[in-house]
């Protein structure tokens, strides 16, 4: 008779497939019953048959091995287990179950229960632990019911711990795994998948400008979008921010995930509306092809190198990872390793271009630059280690270092130059320390020299960050004795009221316009205004990367007489300004540094 049943509807595996039967029968609950003993058997159908509104059908076997093959084909929704058949024992086929074919709740049937028993049971995972002796039919069911839903459950949790709660695609944990399994797979099957990084450009300011409200709403947006240009077959994830990446799996010529960047950037292209506003983003995006000849975790690395070259190379744009890259990353990562080393291994130099009054030929300042020995790659560029720095907060310990080691080089020229002084660029991130008026003023004190023949340099957009903050640090050390300059001043979007508020004496007209002059009326235009605009507000105007004899002229015709620039000097060692100095004039008390004289005895 057992056999016979076997063999009915009832327990045809063939008619058992997850994804249609739960789709057709969600009255319906299939159990996989594990027990030699067919009376419990018998008494379990009786129990479960008793229950309203729920049909339990029950796949009955009678060992572990014949268990073990109906739990892999995922044809059940819950199983229960004897704890013992034979010698056999229940944990032993809980320890060997393919958890990959199948995942559903298991309750352990038992004869005897012990504490020890029970809290193995639960260690292995079991959903719950039931004596047959207290056993009857509505506590069965009750338990079958609390573990169907504590597993569902679950696996709710599961599932949202790897999707994105504002977008509802997929999250950073999700992708990395779907990566992963996508870079073994193509590597077993000689496939290739593409991997498109997503950075929105300047996002931002759009959180700034319309509060993150809107922004939320953007990103929504964006994941939409996204979602829209590629296959069912591909992922959408938002990595966090306003990061998202696209996984195309299986493409056949890597050219074509070209094809799907050019669709993002115009589906991106359309304004973003909400709430009657209106704002339009772009995207840098960069390319990985993964091929298996890189892991999962380098292939993620490469289209995020990539992106930022995309950005590099001015945004709303695609670009593929290549070895060049490779090789950049490489020499970053050394740098970036290295530069934690370089102040306390005497590495760091400052250089210093002197600052020219044109109208006379004097040298009144000098602007300390910082240059870096690196004992294998030579001497850096701070365009290459700065932005280094600021990314990884060394940038404070750079910023008093340059601070010290200016000061104390001034100290020593006072003594020929009384007159002379010292501008420092100041990084935002520097300002920003809780440690930076005390540092500074520390700094300058135990240097001897005069606060006032300092000038500190920040620029217009670190003014416009958090200006209440800036003016209230720059207003103390203003009071303290040292000068300020507006760095680059005419790039940024500082207002003439904020500039009213700063205890600025000085503004630097940026190269970009100098470079315009005899070339380009609109920024000679600009510079006569700026020009005006100094002179009406009692600040000195310098002018940087003065190069030619015209430009030089065109800014003495018009009343800038202070200028800065190659036309007078490249930036020069100490030693350089150490030698002009004492050669130029021995006496302590010589007020001018003659510029015509002293580019003819430097070497620049």
């Amino acid at each position: 008779m057992f056999r016979a049943g076997m063999n009915s509807p009832e327990h045809d595996l063939s008619q058992l497939k997850p994804s249609s039967r739960r789709s057709i029968e969600p009255g319906t609950v299939h159990v996989l019953l594990i027990d030699d003993s067919e009376d419990d058997y018998q008494l379990t159908r009786e129990w479960l048959a008793a229950v309203p509104g729920t049909e339990y059908r029950i796949h009955w076997v009678r060992d572990f091995d014949e268990g073990l093959s109906a739990y892999a084909t995922g044809a059940h929704d819950v199983c229960l287990v004897n704890d013992c058949l034979g010698e056999a024992e229940g944990l032993d086929w809980i320890a060997k179950r393919d958890l990959g074919a199948c995942d559903i709740p298991i309750l352990m049937l038992t004869d005897r229960g012990t504490r020890a028993t029970d809290l193995k049971a639960m260690q292995s995972g079991v959903s719950d632990y039931l004596e047959k002796d207290l056993l009857n039919g509505p506590l069965l069911e009750r338990a079958i019911r609390y573990g169907l839903e504590k597993h569902r459950l679950v696996k709710r949790l599961h599932s949202l711990s790897k999707t994105d709660t504002l977008t509802g695609i997929a999250n950073r944990l999700s992708f990395q795994e779907m990566l992963a399994a996508g870079i073994s797979s193509a590597a077993r099957h000689n496939r290739k998948l593409a991997l498109l990084y997503i950075d929105l450009d300047k996002f931002k300011d759009v959180n700034d400008s319309l509060g993150h409200g809107f922004g939320d709403q953007v990103l929504y947006q964006v994941a939409r979008r996204l979602a829209e240009v590629v296959r069912t077959e591909d992922l959408v994830a938002r990595l966090g921010g306003d990061e998202f990446a696209l996984l195309l799996n299986d493409i056949v010529d890597p050219m074509s995930a070209s094809v799907v960047a050019e669709k993002v950037l115009r589906a991106l292209s359309a304004p973003f509306e909400y709430q009657g506003n209106q704002v339009t983003v772009s995207a840098s995006l960069g390319i990985a092809i993964g091929d298996g000849r890189m892991s999962a975790s380098q292939t993620f690395e490469a289209a995020d190198m990539a992106m930022y070259e995309a950005k590099k190379r001015g945004r709303n744009q695609y670009c593929y990872f290549d070895g060049n890259m490779q090789a950049e990353a490489a020499r970053r990562a050394q740098i970036e390793s290295d530069l934690r080393l370089a102040i306390s291994r005497g590495q760091l130099r400052l250089h210093y271009q002197p600052q020219v009054d044109a109208s006379t030929g004097s040298v009144k300042a000098v602007e300390a630059l910082v240059r870096w020995n690196h004992p294998t790659l030579g001497f850096l560029s701070p365009a290459e280690f700065i932005p280094l720095a600021e990314s990884t907060q060394m940038i404070c310990r750079i910023g008093d270092w340059v601070l010290a080691e200016g000061c104390r080089q001034l100290a020593q020229w006072q003594k020929v130059r009384p007159g002379l002084r010292l501008a420092v660029n100041i990084s935002p991130r520097h300002l920003e320390n809780k440690w930076f008026l005390d540092g500074v003023k520390q700094i300058i004190t135990d240097s001897g020299v005069d606060p006032s023949s300092i000038e500190l340099e920040i620029t217009e957009t670190t003014v416009m960050e958090n200006p209440e903050e800036v003016v209230r640090k720059l207003q103390e050390l203003n009071r303290f004795g040292v000068r300020f300059a507006i760095d680059d001043f005419g790039t940024g979007y500082s207002s003439l009221a904020n500039l009213r508020q700063l205890p600025v004496r000085v503004l630097k007209l940026d190269r970009s316009f100098i470079w315009g002059i005899g070339v380009n009326p609109d920024d000679e235009t600009i510079i006569v205004a700026t020009i005006g605009i100094a002179a009406s507000m009692g600040l000195e105007l310098i002018a940087e990367g003065v190069e030619t004899e015209q430009q030089a002229q065109f800014l003495r015709d018009n009343q800038c007489v202070n200028h800065q620039g190659y036309l007078y000097y490249k930036p020069l060692d100490s030693g350089q300004i150490q030698k002009g100095l004492l050669a130029i004039s021995p006496a302590a008390n010589q007020e001018q540094w003659p510029a015509q004289q002293a580019r003819s005895t430097f070497t620049c």
